[in-house]
């Protein structure tokens, strides 16, 4: 639409120029006929004339004008040879286009044009202009003279194609107090076109300038201006204007006692165009503080360049909401356009502006006695010396959710008394390529952050009548500089500040903070490495927070100064030097002073010290690299400098500090890692892992393993309490048997699930006859063979209790089991089956779960009431674990593959059946490697038990085809062979360390109880309990079975 508008406007323009050719020509044979008649007239085709001459210099139409279709009619002045004065009265209304749209493109021209090189004068009386449907109408002045247009109380300009285009003219709406231009209307694609040097005065006649539904009205090298109008554009009507002006005078003046209040400039989705030095504005002859009507864009495109201009000079705010903003022309610092308020009140704010650029050396300026400028929820973009400037009292520059980008040398000034940038809300601003900044106070809060680089500058010197002073305030939001950045004023840091410095960055004023909630943090060096000299030229004040100096880097404060840390303060200085340049330091007592000795001649150091005041209770935290100092070994170190009063506290449990005098230590190792181990009540297995991981070779830099090295030697010198010796444990192999034990557990489930299938009279079964007894062998002609298949499901839950040596953990599994077996004959039975369990392990700082897939077989010989039955299984198990070593996560995966086998032999005596066997298990777990590089090896170890028991059980039957079977059993097992479990562990770095594996107790007792349903011979239901315990250790499972027999 917009492109459409522009090819209208250009088509207008030729258009008119042609026109005045052609009137050239016909000026020269003088025959302009037909004549228009007078009275009403509607002109549909054909070619009409109205002109004025010397001969008749005024003239008048009596009655409305309508030019439609083909029609065309020229009013004009006449060339002649000398000038002369004119006028053409319309006493009537003046239509150009039909009322319903014409297909072709023309529907109705009229010309109103000045030959002479005298005046003009256009008049109407009683009627509006009413351009619609693709007509075209132009008013122009062609040889140098003068033309006016008056007493049009409204032009309308609608529908596609309708031109209404002046050239030259001067449109006077006051006409001496009559028939006033009240409004203009532009809408449904039409164009207005002003041009060479037309002027629309409306006086304090006009009320309204509406462009709307696509419209355009274009002004070039022209004006329109009136008192308190409004302007409204909407729905993509467009406004242009090339080296032009438009403007809304007197807005909210006073008048006779009265306040205008109703001058407005509306963009609703909409779009405006400044260009080549225009303007677009509203003024106050005098602003009395009343607000005027709006002043918006609203989803509007608004593009200013060539130095132009949209401004406000009364007040109220000026509201950019949603759509883009486009001030100045990128790269060129001439172009200085900008937009402005001058009001008394009312601030200008930018409010979900999707691009809004600044550049050239364009401005947003906020002048006159308050008001600010509020950047909200939006994108800016500032270069080429563009600037946001306050000049109000009391004003600001504040951002909200929003984010605002700075380089080549833009600036944000706030320059009248207490004025303030604020920076708030998450928002974001960033600040390079020597930009600038400048204001009384710069405050980030709620999140906001301002990053400095390239030489961008913050000039903020605070004010001392205020309670909060400083120049720059960071609460709980960060401000980060580099590459020569700088802030001139005092900077102060609050609940959870930040402040970042590196490159070469400069304060100059004094660095407080002060905190009731949440650490500040003040860091300086970047993480990215290299080394760089950070200036504070001022005093530190540091109180409940944490200034580092990264490795490598130094900060240097102000010379002579007064320091101090305060309030738990830290003071961590890495291998970076704190240079005080003849300064004092002052570390209260419940602060720290935390530093790393890297190497001989690398580790950090307080310089040029006046005096260092240790009050009692400080903290020295210094952690020493891996054979720097040997154990049993001391060196020297000048870690402070000047004047020392007081000791520090120790916090380091491997090295003494001694002080030697003017900040000289001598350093000594009193303890390795496994010292420290054994310190802290750990094991030997904690004390193999101590050592193969810190006293070994280095590990790669920057890998995992690397990391945790670091962890670790943190802890063996400030760990507390048992943190050192947990992290040992988690991050070894388990010494508790938890693989055997869900190895055990798994496989003695399903020997006990079959072991209830064999053994005793539940391999040959009478029918229920006399007495319900039992026949005494095959001879009775009552026996009968029971083949099926059954289901079982399982659960157990088994815990080991801490001991000296290990530390315990709870196991909890589920699954099932089916299984088919039969009689091969009266005496033997044979069966095969599968289960699977899936168990859950919660260990000490460790989860592990845990899928088993288990296959077996099985058979009892049974020829009278002696018995031996056999079983034998294999198992495949995968293992997930999940290890938390201190601040890190550690996974590994493994597999577990298990043989297992019990043999069993018994005596049926009645109720009572004694029993005698053996169980073996060989587990074997594969060799794999953990997230951090350790490997561990494969482990295999065999376990023999024996057992010795008795087994209670009786039938009964209630009724004929239905009987139950109550059951119970104890047993006492021992470990005849029982192999020790040893972890052998390799390091990313070559250290191999080993793990002892702890062994349950070799005796142990078993006791379980169930009940058998028999429905019909041939549907059995059981459920069982059965529980193993040894010292320290219990083991409960819980059975379910279904057997269908055949």
């Amino acid at each position: 639409m917009v492109l459409m508008s522009k090819m209208l406007k250009l088509f207008g323009f030729v258009l008119l120029g042609g026109c005045f050719c052609i009137f050239g020509a016909r000026a020269q044979d003088a025959s302009y006929e037909p004549v228009l008649p007078d009275g009403d007239q509607n002109i549909t085709s054909g070619i009409y004339y109205d002109t004025v001459s010397p001969d008749l210099s005024n003239k008048t139409h009596e009655g409305n004008i309508s030019v439609s279709g083909e029609g065309d009619l020229n009013i004009f002045a006449e060339q002649a040879a000398d000038s002369y004065d004119s006028s053409y009265t319309l006493n009537g209304q003046l239509t150009v286009g039909s009322d319903e749209v014409i297909e072709s493109q023309s529907n109705g021209i009229v010309s109103i044009i000045n030959m002479s090189t005298g005046k003009f004068d256009f008049t109407m009386n009683g009627g509006a202009v009413l351009v619609q449907n693709g007509g075209n109408l132009y008013f122009g002045n062609r040889n140098g003279g003068t033309m006016n247009v008056s007493g049009v109380p409204s032009f309308y300009v609608q529908g596609n194609n309708s031109v209404l285009a002046f050239s030259g003219v001067t449109v006077d709406g006051d006409n001496n107090g009559n028939n006033k231009l009240e409004s203009i209307f532009v809408s449904d694609m039409g164009t207005l076109n002003l041009a060479d040097g037309t002027k629309i005065n409306g006086g304090d006649g006009l009320k309204g300038v509406n462009v709307l539904a696509g419209g355009t009205l274009s002004l070039k090298d022209s004006s329109l201006q009136g008192d308190s109008f409004n302007l409204t554009v909407q729905d993509y009507g467009t406004v242009e204007l090339d080296n032009s002006t438009l403007s809304i005078d007197n807005a909210a003046a006073q008048t006779g006692g009265e306040t205008s209040s109703g001058a407005a400039i509306v963009f609703d989705n909409g779009n405006l165009t400044l260009k080549d030095k225009s303007k677009l504005e509203m003024t106050s002859g005098v602003d009395t503080g009343v607000i005027s009507g709006a002043f918006s864009f609203t989803d509007s495109n608004v593009n200013i360049s060539g130095s132009s201009t949209l401004s406000k000079g009364n007040s109220g705010d000026m509201l950019f909401s949603g759509g883009s903003l486009n001030l100045g022309t990128p790269g060129d610092t001439g172009d200085i356009s900008k937009i402005s308020h001058s009001g008394s009140t009312g601030s200008i704010r930018l409010s979900n502006v999707g691009n809004a650029t600044l550049s050239g050396k364009s401005s947003i300026e906020r002048t006159g006695t308050g008001g600010d400028i509020v950047v909200n929820s939006t994108g800016l973009v500032m270069k080429d010396e563009a600037s946001l400037n306050v000049s109000t009292a009391s004003g600001k520059v504040v951002f909200s959710s929003a984010v605002a980008q700075l380089s080549d040398k833009a600036s944000i000034q706030a320059t009248g008394d207490s004025n303030e940038v604020v920076i708030e809300n998450n928002s974001n601003v960033t600040m390079a390529d020597e930009s600038s900044m400048s204001a009384d106070h710069v405050y980030v809060s709620n999140g906001g952050s301002l990053e400095l680089t390239g030489s961008a500058k913050i000039t903020a010197p605070g004010d001392a009548s205020v309670s909060d002073s400083e120049g720059v305030k960071v609460v709980a939001s960060s401000v980060i500089m580099s590459e020569n950045a700088s802030i001139e004023g005092d900077v102060s840091l609050e609940n959870g500040g930040f402040l970042g410095m590196s490159g070469n960055a400069k304060i100059d004023g004094d660095l407080n903070t002060k905190s009731t909630t949440g650490y500040s943090t003040i860091s300086i060096g970047s993480t990215s490495g290299g080394s760089s000299d950070v200036t504070i030229n001022g005093s530190i004040d540091i109180s409940q927070s944490v200034l580092s100096i990264l490795n490598g880097n130094t900060l240097t404060l102000g010379e002579k100064r007064d320091n101090s840390f305060k309030n738990g303060s830290y003071l961590s200085l890495g291998t970076g030097k704190l240079d005080l340049k003849g300064g004092n330091l002052t570390m209260s007592g419940d602060s720290t002073l935390t530093l790393r000795i890297a190497s001989e001649s690398d580790y950090g150091q307080i310089l040029n010290a006046g005096t260092i005041n240790i009050e009692q209770g400080a903290g020295l935290d210094v952690s020493i690299d891996k054979n720097v100092v040997s154990k049993g070994e001391t060196k020297e170190f000048q870690i402070l400098s000047g004047t020392v009063d007081g000791k520090w506290v120790n916090l380091n449990r491997r090295y003494e500090f001694d002080h030697l005098g003017e900040g000289k230590y001598a350093v000594t190792q009193v303890a390795d890692a496994g010292d420290i181990v054994i310190m802290d009540g750990g094991t030997e297995n904690n004390a193999n892992t101590a050592n193969a991981w810190l006293e070994g070779n280095n590990f790669a830099n920057g890998s995992e393993a690397a990391k945790v090295y670091d962890e670790l030697d943190y802890l063996s010198q400030y760990g507390q309490g048992s943190e050192y010796v947990d992290a040992l444990t988690a991050l070894a192999p388990d010494a508790a048997p938890l693989v055997r034990s869900l190895t055990t557990e798994n496989s003695n489930q399903i020997f006990s699930t079959v072991q209830n299938r064999l053994e005793g009279g539940s391999s040959l079964r009478m029918k229920p006859g006399r007495a319900g007894r039992y026949a005494r062998g095959l001879a009775s002609g009552d026996m009968y063979r029971e083949d099926a298949i059954w289901v079982q499901g399982l659960y157990n839950h088994s815990e080991l209790s801490d001991t000296k040596e290990a530390k315990g953990f709870e196991i909890d599994s589920y699954g099932g089991a089916i299984g088919l077996d039969n009689y091969v004959t009266d005496s033997l039975k044979l069966g095969i089956g599968y289960a699977y369990t899936h168990g859950d392990i919660s260990g000490f700082l460790r989860d592990t779960d845990v899928d088993t897939h288990t296959g077996f077989v099985y058979g009892e010989f049974k020829p009278n009431r002696w018995f031996l039955n056999a079983i034998a299984s294999y198992s495949f198990a995968s293992y997930d674990e999940e290890k938390r070593v201190s601040t890190f996560k550690v996974k590994g995966d493994y597999d577990v593959n298990a043989f297992g086998a019990q043999v069993m032999t018994g005596y049926k005596m009645g109720y009572v059946t004694p029993e005698l066997g053996v169980r073996y298990l060989n587990v074997k777990q594969d060799a794999y490697e953990d997230s951090i590089g350790q490997r561990v090896d494969a482990v295999s170890n065999d376990v023999l038990t024996g057992v010795f028991g008795i087994r209670i059980k009786q039938d009964f039957f209630p009724n004929r085809g239905f009987s139950i079977r109550p059951e119970v059993h104890v047993a006492a097992t021992y470990d005849f062979v029982q192999d020790d479990a040893v972890s052998v562990v390799s390091l990313p770095n070559g250290s191999v360390y080993q793990i002892e594996g702890e062994n349950l107790d070799k005796f142990g007792l078993e006791a379980g109880a169930g009940l058998t349903l028999d429905v019909g011979n041939r549907l059995e239901m059981a459920v069982s309990y059965e529980g193993k315990f040894r010292k320290d250790y219990t083991d409960h499972s819980g059975l379910v079975n279904m057997k269908f027999k055949f």
